[in-house]
């Protein structure tokens, strides 16, 4: 192996000196949301470990015993189920955990946070349970300096034997058990230029069989930039669409010339960045300092106002209008892939917006999977072409499966008159004119 790091590495399995017969092979995952539950369907579909979901949320775990999942994503389910049947997976309280040796760390880090929750993890819950030899892989999203502020305190507690291992998740909702099993895994060591060749087959016998090996705070910070990158990117082009509506000027052309046969200009499209990750991962980033910060920390808050602009806008846009019928189409913050994930989602919030205005009784909505109680819904697309006359769909996500259903939608079946339909996706033709269409093209600010 070279000296020099960061390593990529692709280790051989050995499957002799990977457990030993007294020590049965169970992994742990605190954390049952999305990021646990994914990483512990795939443990179980590429290996022969047990899994062991831990969570502090009594009535999830309650949920999870009785087979009710709560995240979507393809194959989650029918893995979970048959892993029930083999008994190779059971769900714990944290209150119920007495030993573990080997654990990842999925919990969630809130970008509101005054503190650093897996740090208060490890004080108040880990080192009840963990082994004294025990291999700890921090899954979560964290503050640059995490894993050296909790080899500190295992120290100061004279738990030297336990390793410490940043190993960041950085999947997509809805195709994560494909990126998992895709994508190198980032591996943050405390000696990076001398990696523990034991810990790398193990990670190979759960199916993690690549790793990019760097120091602690260099693979965290690595899992930061790229989230920060993105948002970043996005920001540009929310705020030069908001110059482009301000001044009657079609961003979304000017983005398809920029670009087109240009290979030194790959502009996004503009639209609402919503989800778990981008929301939070800047604010993260400055947690640990904002000196240096200014730029990604300003391009955060375009985004946030971009997404209150374009609120207001369609708000203003539909209060003209004042229509018979209001229907929010895509509550997930995306559309594609399709997930059931509405945290910081653009049609979630305009849903709860419009409910709490004049047109509260008028309302609907449309989505896949999201179920909002409190929400009349809209199960058959098929009821979007009968609308009452001076209707309005919002379509607030990038779905396909509504937006071909609309674009392939003939002429002589649509029966919905004086229809109008914001586009925040970016994917609705209206080649036959059947209707008013909206867009962050030519909606007024």
């Amino acid at each position: 192996m070279s000296n020099k790091w960061p390593h990529f590495i692709e280790p051989t399995i050995k499957n002799s000196t990977l457990c030993p017969v007294n020590k049965p092979k169970v992994v742990h995952i605190v954390g049952a949301g999305y990021v646990g539950l994914t990483l512990g369907a795939y443990f179980l579909r590429q290996s022969d470990y047990k899994v062991v979901f831990i969570d502090n949320n009594s009535e999830l775990i309650f949920d999870l015993r009785n087979g009710k999942i709560p995240v979507f994503e393809p194959n989650l389910r029918e893995i979970l189920e048959e892993a029930h049947i083999k008994g190779r997976v059971s769900y714990a309280l944290d209150s119920e955990v007495h030993t573990v040796s080997m654990l990842f760390i999925c919990i969630t880090t809130a970008k509101d946070s005054q503190s650093n929750p897996v740090f208060d993890y490890f004080e108040k819950a880990a080192l009840r349970y963990l082994e004294a030899d025990a291999k700890v892989f921090i899954r979560s999203t964290v503050i640059v300096g995490t894993a050296s502020q909790v080899s500190l305190l295992l120290k100061s507690k004279d738990l030297n034997e336990i390793e410490i291992y940043s190993c960041p998740e950085r999947t997509a909702e809805g195709i994560a058990l494909q990126e998992i099993e895709k994508f190198p895994q980032l591996l943050g060591v405390e000696h990076p230029e001398n990696p523990n060749e034991k810990v790398l087959e193990i990670l190979a016998s759960l199916g993690l069989s690549n790793a990019i090996i760097g120091g602690w705070q260099e693979i965290e910070f690595a899992k930061l930039l790229c989230n920060v990158w993105r948002d970043y990117t996005f920001a540009f082009s929310n705020s030069m669409n908001l110059f482009a509506l301000e001044r009657s000027i079609s961003f979304t052309n000017s983005i398809a010339i920029a670009n087109r046969d240009y290979p030194r200009a790959s502009i996004p499209s503009p639209g609402p960045v919503g989800g778990p990750c981008l929301t939070k991962d800047t604010y993260l980033l400055g947690k640990t300092s904002s000196k240096f910060l200014e730029l990604s920390l300003n391009a955060r808050r375009w985004n946030e106002i971009f997404e209150e602009q374009i609120s207001s806008a369609i708000y203003q846009y539909v209060e003209i209008l004042s229509p018979v019928r209001i229907i929010v189409a895509g509550l997930a913050f995306k559309g594609h892939p399709v997930t059931n994930d509405f945290r910081n989602s653009f049609g979630k919030d305009l849903l709860y917006r419009f409910s709490t205005s004049i047109f509260s009784t008028k309302l609907a909505y449309w989505d896949p999977i999201v179920e909002l109680s409190d929400f009349s819904r809209i199960h058959n697309l098929e009821e979007l072409s009968s609308l009452p006359p001076n209707s309005v769909i919002i379509v607030a996500n990038n779905n396909h499966t509504i937006a071909n259903f609309i674009n392939e939608k003939k002429k002589s079946s649509w029966k919905t008159s004086n229809l109008s339909i914001v586009d925040i996706g970016g994917l609705i033709r209206n080649t036959d004119e059947l209707f008013e269409l909206i867009n962050l093209g030519n909606l007024k600010l």
